[in-house]
């Protein structure tokens, strides 16, 4: 309960939710009755003296309701340290303290406590692995090998089948003149995949193993450039500033410095924000090792049906950086592979959502070419192994707007942006609520904030505010450099849209009659299709699920456009309504009978045009499924 407490310090949380947590099996009374002793006895541990003598804050803030550790009181968590000296790049002293699994040795069989401390295990450790992995790297780079032999080994302490930190420490070996050794350690590798998974190394290993056998590394590979003009590089010179993106894009920057991710999609809705921050973070990579970095955009109007196709696409756009670059008596994908065989590359690649058949090529590609590693834009996932994602939400906003505080990211690109179109426009007391309310109801879309804040030019923000109540599709751009699929809202829709299967795409209107978030049960029901298809709407940013309530959500402005296009199919409405009135009927009727039983008000009152369509269809007796989704 400690421990708990001492690692979720930032939120009080509620007794019944604890009392589920650590004793999900007893009834409400019993769970309740020991989480008061536990808290007893806690409190009796902990503020053994009276905590108001000296000044002295209590450990725990309890009430009625909830229970929290208090953040003010004196303790040191070593964790929060950790994560700390993460945040401020204080890399070895955070490296130096993590020793080890969180809550090592404590078992708390067939709880939710117990999935909840394997996930925070498991994160920290990720967290720590990628930590030891960037600082051996780096060591590698300074020609410090005795440092980077020290990371690479304290990672396979920690994760001895870890191939990444095997191959690190095979390369501080050789490069430190020890090639026997390095040869040894392979031979460790080889033996610990075999003992307990029966594989064989990965390509790069084996690669890595016959080059150090070989005597075909150079005394110093992949030595960093000295400076940004040493890095080969196409990349566009950015426009504008990134805005609200610095979690992200510490999160990829961490995920490239990482030997086992080789490829790192950056997913989401169109107009989300996805390229731009790819080149802030290619930017952020030109000083960082790499030989070579490209950035290549697939055409959004030709869509890819082969490997060669897209290897060809590639190709013609980097002959613009290397101007003899062509196939010469071999195809377009051995002429990649041969170029980067022995470089250390990396490689935008944006608009992938229009590669449908082909994708698995650019695996072969990472095969061939072992110092490559591509980082991919695509409004879905490319569904390959190798494949690591990053779902890129809307910007962060705040529920109210309060001249105190900060604005939010989501406010922040409006005003930038509303500056560049009227630089006299500035924030005051009257417009700050105007400006939060365009946030809301953009939901935090960049595309759309950057379209609204353009017509500051015309309309005061009270007036866009009210036309984007109206209807949020109108909003359209005039921009000469803006591509056709972002100059509008519903322009960015159908782009994504025009990509579905005829299944996604019924299934993707029939959603439109949840006005919120459902369950799957929910889905399947209304639409009657399989999880698959489901999942295929997720995986293309149309939808994202929410751990927390297990129910699948999306941006407003999609089920606007969504219900709009529904609405234009009567008799397809006319089904999905039938559907959902029979789906929420068994509820709808239990909860009924539970309010009258215990004389508790009528909190259906929202449900009531559902349940009268489904008395008027007829469909409610033939459905006996039951769900929570109807309040």
């Amino acid at each position: 309960m400690l421990a708990y407490l001492a690692l979720a310090v930032d939120h009080p949380h509620s007794r019944a939710v604890l009392a589920t947590l650590f004793w999900p099996e007893e009834g409400d009374s019993a769970a309740s009755h020991n989480l008061r002793q536990t808290i007893y006895d806690l409190r009796r541990l902990l503020d053994s003296t009276d905590p108001r003598e000296g000044g002295r804050q209590p450990y725990l803030l309890v009430t009625r309701q909830t229970i929290q550790f208090n953040p003010a009181s004196d303790y040191d968590l070593d964790v929060a340290r950790f994560l700390d000296m993460l945040q401020s790049d204080r890399q070895e002293e955070a490296a130096a303290l993590y020793r080890g699994d969180l809550l090592a040795g404590m078992i708390v069989d067939g709880t939710p406590f117990e999935e909840w401390q394997h996930y925070r295990r498991e994160q920290l450790h990720r967290q720590a692995m990628n930590l030891l992995g960037q600082l051996a790297e780096r060591y590698l780079h300074q020609q410090l090998f005795d440092k980077a032999q020290r990371h690479a080994q304290r990672q396979l302490e920690l994760e001895p089948w870890s191939e990444p930190a095997h191959r690190q420490l095979m390369r501080a070996l050789w490069l430190a003149g020890e090639r026997s050794a390095a040869l040894a350690q392979f031979q460790v590798c080889r033996q610990i995949l075999a003992a307990g998974a029966w594989v064989e190394p990965q390509a790069e290993t084996l690669w890595l193993a016959q080059q150090i056998r070989q005597e075909h590394l150079l005394p110093r590979p992949c030595q960093p450039p000295g400076n940004k003009a040493d890095s080969q590089h196409n990349l566009p010179a950015p426009l504008t500033s990134i805005v609200g993106r610095e979690a992200e894009l510490r999160h990829v920057k961490e995920l490239l410095a990482h030997d086992d991710c080789r490829l790192l999609t950056i997913t989401g809705l169109g107009g989300i924000g996805k390229t731009r921050l790819a080149l802030a973070a290619a930017h952020a990579q030109l000083n960082a090792g790499w030989h070579e970095v490209h950035f290549i955009a697939l055409s959004p109007l030709a869509v890819i049906t082969s490997s060669e196709t897209l290897a060809h696409n590639m190709i013609q756009a980097l002959a613009k950086v290397k101007p003899t670059l062509h196939p010469q008596g071999e195809t377009a994908s051995l002429t990649l592979s041969h170029l980067w065989h022995n470089r250390k590359v990396l490689l935008v690649l944006d608009n992938c959502e229009v590669i449908v058949s082909g994708a698995e090529w650019l695996a072969n590609l990472l095969m061939a070419a072992p110092g490559l590693k591509i980082l991919a834009v695509s409004r879905h996932r490319l569904n390959l192994q190798a494949e690591w994602a990053i779902p890129l939400n809307p910007l962060s906003l705040i529920p109210e707007a309060n001249a105190a505080l900060p604005l939010s990211p989501g406010a922040q690109l409006f005003v930038q942006k509303a500056r560049q179109a009227r630089p006299q426009f500035q924030v005051t007391g009257h417009n700050l609520p105007w400006i939060n309310q365009i946030c809301q109801l953009l939901d935090g879309l960049p595309l759309g904030l950057e379209l609204a804040a353009a017509r500051v030019r015309l309309y005061t923000t009270r007036q866009i505010a009210g036309q984007l109540t109206a209807s949020a599709s109108a909003l359209s751009a005039d921009e000469l450099d803006r591509p056709d699929r972002h100059r509008s809202l519903t322009a960015v829709f159908e782009s994504s849209l025009a990509l579905l299967t005829p299944e996604e795409w019924q299934l993707f209107c029939r959603l439109a009659v949840f006005n919120s978030g459902f369950s799957i049960e929910a889905a399947q029901a209304i639409a009657g299709t399989v999880p698959a298809t489901i999942f295929r709407l997720l995986d293309r940013s149309l939808l994202r699920f929410d751990p927390a309530s297990q129910r699948f959500l999306r941006h407003p402005l999609v089920y606007a456009y969504a219900l709009e296009k529904l609405r234009e199919s009567p008799e397809e409405e006319h089904a999905a309504r039938a559907h959902h009135a029979a789906f929420l009927l068994p509820s709808w009727t239990k909860g009924v009978r539970r309010c009258v039983a215990s004389n508790r008000p009528r909190p259906y009152a929202r449900s009531r045009p559902t349940w009268k369509t489904s008395l008027l269809l007829g469909t409610g007796s033939s459905n006996n499924s039951s769900s929570n989704c109807w309040h």
